[in-house]
């Protein structure tokens, strides 16, 4: 009987730590227990700057893909494909956008769409039907 009356828990130091734990409490202990630059390093990737090979670089004009993505997306929106003859006529036209203020003032002048990309695509089967259906659209 005493056995029981006097009867300690052998595992009383482990009955305080939780058995579930989320990712901010341990960040917590983290900063707690080190400086915040270790914990900065051990949590976080650092940042990737994106490579440019050299001879892509030019001095005043770094577009990334991400960037010349969106141009072309946007040049796409605009862009009537019926009217696209010959490469003057993608020019002018990406000069009418720039005006506009739809694309920026660089992209003709530093040949960031590809003109003749713009030009097959137009002659394409895809560009054709393309040109077809926006000339049944009606305009508002």
């Amino acid at each position: 009987m005493d056995s029981v009356i006097n009867y300690t828990y052998p595992y009383e130091k482990e009955k305080d730590i939780a058995v579930k734990v989320s990712v901010s409490d341990i960040g917590k202990r983290l900063l707690d227990n080190a400086d915040e630059e270790a914990v900065q390093a051990e949590w976080t990737e650092p940042e990737k700057t994106e490579y440019i090979p050299s001879f892509v670089k030019k001095e005043d004009v770094l577009v990334t893909g991400a960037q010349r993505g969106t141009l072309y997306h946007t040049l796409m929106q605009h862009l009537p494909v019926s009217m696209m003859h010959n490469a003057d006529d993608v020019r002018i036209f990406l000069r009418k956008l720039s005006d506009n203020g739809i694309m920026p003032e660089n992209v003709v002048a530093n040949n960031i769409i590809s003109i003749n990309k713009i030009l097959k695509f137009c002659k394409s089967s895809i560009g054709r039907r393309m040109a077809a259906a926006q000339e049944k659209r009606i305009m508002p």
